[in-house]
This record gives structure tokens, C-alpha cells and sequence, in this order.
């Protein structure tokens, strides 16, 4: 390490050190230059030595590279056409951001490409040093070291952040699935306890109670006992064969009937239920306009280099009309026409639009345009663009290559573009000034791989990151359906089994009950027995006894101004219908306070013909209309098709939500009778 860095990279500044020495002392003492100079080639050396602070503290790093830059400018003590320069000032902005923080602001390459500007217009205004009288190419010049080396940073750090932290989250889904699969049968376990709650319920408060108090009744008494008993078994078994059905079901999501009459009315009511939704529509008005954002950010980022290449070239073309440079041989003009060069320096960057589909390709295209360019002389020796579009291309190539392969094409292709545009100026060049045609394109060529490699990684991560959750989630709905299978095994063969035995043996209590009250009551003491069995194998299953609801404990408890219209007295129906009719207003109930808040909700219980109709509106919410999904609904759904029903939810017409479900009374009679043969 020297001084934070790694002895390759000190390596490369102190060879990068010897070139900008060895550049300078070609320019002085070369054809037409002037005697040798000691101080001119230290100043050439000292240049890029900053440059080995840069592992530590790039910002002060690229600071002092720049500083260096403007004393030797200003104290004239720089060579003509010191192209090394422009290669030390490019890699020390790059230096500055590229290990910045990810997504931080770009304060150090701002400020080491401020303090850049701003020795040049200082110069320019006192009138010393090398920029005293500055042509127009000389601030284009400097802005484009500036922002481009800045830019290429500022991509480097970013693109490493992102795989980064693309990297930590793979690593943390992978250190939490266990506990991640833990909690989805954890919440499994409760789901199931809560589907044979209702069984649990009642057995226990229900079946369990009344055999217990059967054995030392009388022969009446006995008998209405063990029919109450044989009623809530009955009960009993259906909510067991709806519970085991669901539990065997993979979930997805219900899908509820609109009836045809209503479905004209559902749709105008959902269009205004979503304009009253305040809290959700701002939601989505949010999303929209980050998503407005994401588009107009991509699109800004897919202009910019062009646009900046394109001032680019024709500030070029402006210092070749505003202040025409004489040569001392004769350069050719533009071939198709004093316009040419204007119209050209706006279409050659046009490619790079495509980029991000066809990397390699638009790179190709805008270095065979830029040597068009030069063979139809809009560019020549009096211009200097088509050396930075090259090297700038050759970043952006680089850097949005799909394979490494491709950059390293792009980047040679961009070194040779550029060595042919110094060959097709006609000049007698020697060997500094090819090797500073070849060495700038490279050095951008290397960071946009860098940049590359980033990317990539990020992607590698991303795709990482998906595989697991994939597999997370496969194993988690393996283990869970897993949970249900082995549940809803153990409800039916052993639950059930006790139910049905239960229902049986009650059935025979109550038809001997007056013919022989002995057997009868051996009968209730085994209905008794089998219900102490059940509630064991129940506990071992998670789930408790349930307290007893009705319509108004369940307005009571649930926290919402419920208006109840009951014109049929639940506690009359039949228990099972009883139970299912609790169970759809409960539901509806919790949806309710759940989407739609503390609103007002009116449920209506009433009897049509043979069909019992439940009815839960509720008003306009601030957070929703009470629409439920999921779960819910199919617990609902699996009730109501046990009667042949029909259940229907929508919007109402002033924006809140309703709820209504339809029930067979004969289909009632039907079920129970078929439920003990389950």
C-alpha cells in the first residue's frame, strides 16, 4: 500500500506521471518548441501524484490534482498541448465521486470541478496566466473534463451501491427464512384454529354441558336434553365438513356474483365509491406521480448525453467561426457545403438514444459517424470534438454493454476511432500526441467497464434476490399446505369420526329415552365420553371454545355505530343456519372496520318465502368502501353454498358497500339430514 493505495494503482499514477513528464519534454524540445525546461517537466510530473491520496480521500485528492492544474497555468509554466493534463483531470474527478456514498450529492467532484471553472474564468478576467485570452473551446473544453468525469463517478458509485445493497438483502432474505416460514405457519396454525373454532364451540359449550346434565334428568327432560345434543353434533358436523373442505383448498381469490340487474348499477357505483375514496386515491394519485417521475428521470438520463455531445460539437464549430485559427499548412473545407458541419454535429449522437436496447450497436454507429465526419472534413485539425465524443461514447458503450465481450469491443473500437481521427487531421504527429489519442478513449473505456461490472452485479443480486424469495415462498406454501393437509386429516378422521359418533348415540338416546331409560342414559354418558375425547384432540389441534355469539354481542363488540333491523329472531332458526348467519354478519362486520373505518353500518335479517336474506351496508369510508377479499369471503362463500345461497357484494349507490347473502330454509332440512353420512 502507498499512502492508502494499492501498488497497482500507485503503479499506473507514477507511470501515468513519467507520460505527462515525458509529453512535456517532447513539447518543448520538439520540432519548433523551445529550449529544454526542468521546472516545465516537475510541474508535468507532480501532476498525477495526488492521484495516489485518492484511495483514502478522493475529494481532497481530486482538489489537489486540479490545484496543482491552476498554478501551473497560471504561472505559465504549462507545455503547448499538454494532452496529459486532460487525462489526469478526467480520472481525478472520476476518483472524486466514484467512492463516494450511493445516491449522496456530488459534493466533491462539484466542488473539484467548480474549483476547475473557476480558475479558468479567473484567468480570463485578470487577464494572466494561460487562459488570459480564452477562445470559446477553451471553456468547452473544461466543461466537458468537468461534467464528464464527474458524471462517469457519480454512475460508478451508484451502480456499486445498488448492487451493494442488492447483495445485503439476499443475504438477509436468506439468514430470516426460517423464521419468515416459521411465522406463515404460525399464522397458518391460528387460521386453522380459528375454522374449527365453530365446531370447538359446539362440542364444548354446546354437545359436552347437556349430555353432562342428561344423566341425572328425568325421562322428559332427558330426552329434549339429548335432542338439543343431537341438533348441535349435527351443527357441529357441517362446520367441520366446510372447515376441512377450505383447509384442503390452495387460496385464491373468490370470485363473487353480481346479479344481472344489479351489474350496470355496481359499475357506477364503483366509479364513485373510488372518487370518494380519499385516503386510497391519493395513494394512487401518489404512485402515478412517482411513477411520472421514474418516466421523465429515465427519459432525462437517456437525453443528456446526447444533448451534451451535441453543444458539444457545435460549440466546436462555433470557435472555428468566432475566432478562426490560421495553420500553417492548408486545411480542406467542408465537402457538402458550409452547412455540413452544423447539421452533422446535431445527427452523429442521435444513436446513443438507442443504447439501452442496442448498446454495442449505437456505439458503433456514432464512431463510424464520427469518422465520416472527418472524412468529409467537418471535423479536422481545427476541432478537438471528435476526440472527447469518442472517449465519451466509449464510456457510455462500455457501461451499458449486456456482456463483458461487448465492452471490451466497444472499447477498442472507440481507441481506434480515435487514432483514426488523428490520422485522417494529415498532421505529422509523433508518438505523445497518438498516445494521448489512443490512452483517453481507454481510460473512459475502463471506467465505463467498471460501471459495467456494477451493473451487473446488481443484476446477479437482483436475480438472486428473486430466486430466494421464489424458493422461500414455494417452501413456506409446501410447509403450510403441509399444516392444512395434516389438520384437516386429523379433523376428519378423528373429529369427525367422534361427531358422527356423538350424533349417533344422542339419536339413540333420544328415540329410547322412553323405552329404556337405562340404555338411553348409557348412551348419554358415551355421547359424554366422546365429547371429552374431542375437546382433547381439539386442544392438541390449537384451537379453544369459542364463546357463544349472537347478532347483538357481535355489534357490541365490534367498535362500529351498528344499526340492527333483525325482523327474524336468530336464536328461532335452526342452529346450524343460526351459526352461519352469525358467522357471514361477523365477517362483513370486519370488513367494515377494516377498510372502511368507524362509518356508520345497518344490518338487516328478515325472511322472504323459504329464503332467509342477511343484509350488511355500511356508509362511505375514509380509508375504503368496506370491500373484504381473501379469506373472508371464501369463508362466507363456503357457508352460503352449503344452502344452495347466493352472496353478493358491491358498492351502493352514496359510495359505501353491501353485503348480502341469500338462504335456503329447505335446503336446511336437506343438509341435515345428509350431514351425519359425511
Amino acid at each position: 500500500m502507498v499512502f492508502g493505495t494499492s501498488r497497482r494503482a500507485a503503479a499506473l499514477v507514477l507511470a501515468l506521471a513519467v507520460w505527462s513528464a515525458g509529453e512535456a519534454a517532447w513539447q518543448v524540445t520538439g520540432p519548433g518548441g523551445a529550449p529544454f525546461s526542468l521546472v516545465v517537466m516537475l510541474w508535468a510530473f507532480v501532476l498525477p501524484l495526488p492521484l495516489l491520496l485518492a484511495g483514502r480521500a478522493p475529494g481532497w485528492a481530486a482538489l489537489a490534482a486540479v490545484a496543482i492544474v491552476a498554478t501551473r497555468d497560471a504561472a505559465e509554466q504549462r507545455a503547448p498541448g499538454a494532452a496529459a493534463q486532460s487525462v489526469v483531470l478526467l480520472v481525478a474527478l472520476f476518483l472524486s465521486e466514484a467512492g463516494a456514498p450511493p445516491r449522496s450529492f456530488p459534493r466533491r467532484g462539484l466542488a473539484a470541478g467548480g474549483l476547475l471553472v473557476l480558475s479558468v474564468v479567473t484567468m480570463d478576467l485578470a487577464g494572466f496566466g494561460v487562459y488570459a485570452s480564452p477562445s470559446l473551446g477553451a471553456y468547452a473544453h473544461t466543461l466537458t473534463l468537468a461534467i464528464g468525469g464527474v458524471s462517469a463517478g457519480v454512475a460508478l458509485r451508484d451502480r456499486r451501491g445498488e448492487a451493494e445493497r442488492r447483495e445485503r438483502e439476499v443475504l438477509e432474505l436468506e439468514a430470516g427464512a426460517e423464521r419468515r416460514i416459521d411465522l406463515a405457519l404460525a399464522g397458518e396454525r391460528a387460521r386453522i384454529a380459528s375454522e374449527v373454532d365453530a365446531a370447538v364451540a359446539m362440542l364444548l359449550n354446546g354437545v359436552r354441558p347437556l349430555a353432562d346434565r342428561a344423566r341425572h334428568a328425568a325421562a322428559d327432560e332427558f330426552a329434549e336434553l339429548m335432542a338439543a345434543v343431537h341438533d348441535r353434533a349435527q351443527a357441529a358436523m357441517l362446520e367441520l365438513r366446510r372447515a376441512v373442505r377450505l383447509l384442503r383448498t390452495p387460496d385464491e381469490e373468490p370470485t363473487l356474483a353480481v346479479a344481472a340487474g344489479d351489474e350496470a348499477a355496481a359499475r357506477r357505483d364503483g366509479d364513485s365509491a373510488d372518487a370518494r375514496a380519499g385516503d386510497g386515491t391519493r395513494a394512487l394519485g401518489s404512485a402515478v406521480a412517482a411513477a411520472r417521475r421514474t418516466r421523465v428521470g429515465h427519459a432525462v438520463g437517456l437525453a443528456a448525453p446526447v444533448v451534451l455531445l451535441t453543444l458539444l460539437g457545435l460549440a466546436d464549430r462555433l470557435t472555428v467561426a468566432i475566432e478562426p485559427f490560421v495553420p500553417a499548412f492548408p486545411v480542406p473545407g467542408p465537402v457538402l457545403g458550409p452547412a455540413s458541419p452544423w447539421v452533422t454535429a446535431v445527427l452523429y449522437p442521435l444513436p446513443l438514444l438507442l443504447r439501452r436496447r442496442w448498446p454495442v450497436t449505437a456505439a458503433l454507429a456514432v464512431f463510424a459517424l464520427v469518422v465520416a465526419r472527418m472524412l468529409v472534413h467537418d471535423l479536422s485539425t481545427l476541432t478537438f470534438s471528435q476526440f472527447y465524443a469518442a472517449a465519451a461514447v466509449t464510456f457510455i458503450g462500455a457501461a451499458h454493454a449486456r456482456r463483458r465481450t461487448g465492452g471490451v469491443v466497444v472499447v477498442a473500437a472507440g481507441t481506434v476511432t480515435s487514432l483514426v481521427c488523428m490520422v485522417l487531421e494529415e498532421m505529422p504527429y509523433q508518438f505523445y500526441a497518438y498516445s494521448f489519442a489512443g490512452l483517453l478513449p481507454l481510460a473512459c473505456g475502463l471506467g465505463g467497464l467498471l460501471v459495467r461490472d456494477r451493473v451487473a452485479s446488481s443484476v446477479r443480486a437482483r436475480r438472486a434476490h428473486e430466486r430466494a424469495d421464489r424458493a422461500q415462498e414455494v417452501r413456506a406454501r409446501e410447509r403450510v399446505m403441509a399444516e392444512r393437509l395434516a389438520a384437516a386429516r386429523e379433523l376428519h378422521d378423528v373429529v369427525g369420526h367422534a361427531v358422527t359418533i356423538i350424533t349417533l348415540q344422542a339419536a339413540v338416546a333420544v328415540r329410547y329415552a322412553a323405552l329404556d331409560l337405562a340404555r338411553a342414559r348409557r348412551a348419554g354418558i358415551a355421547v359424554a365420553q366422546v365429547a371429552s375425547d374431542v375437546q382433547r384432540d381439539l386442544v392438541r389441534l390449537g384451537a379453544g371454545a369459542a364463546p357463544a355469539d349472537d347478532i347483538t354481542r357481535l355489534a357490541e363488540r365490534s367498535g362500529l355505530p351498528v344499526t340492527l333491523d333483525l325482523r327474524v329472531d336468530a336464536a328461532e332458526l335452526p342452529l346450524p343456519l343460526a351459526l352461519t348467519t352469525v358467522r357471514i354478519v361477523q365477517e362483513a362486520l370486519t370488513n367494515v372496520g377494516r377498510h372502511a373505518g368507524p362509518v356508520p353500518v345497518t344490518v338487516r335479517l328478515e325472511r322472504m318465502d323459504e329464503r332467509l336474506v342477511i343484509e350488511v351496508v355500511n356508509a362511505p369510508g375514509r380509508q375504503g368502501v368496506g370491500a373484504g377479499g381473501g379469506r373472508g369471503l371464501r369463508g362466507m362463500l363456503e357457508r352460503v353454498e352449503l344452502y344452495s345461497g347466493t352472496l353478493q357484494a358491491g358498492p351502493t349507490g352514496d359510495g359505501g358497500w353491501r353485503v348480502r347473502a341469500e338462504l335456503a330454509f329447505e335446503i336446511h332440512q336437506k343438509v341435515m339430514r345428509e350431514a351425519p353420512k359425511s
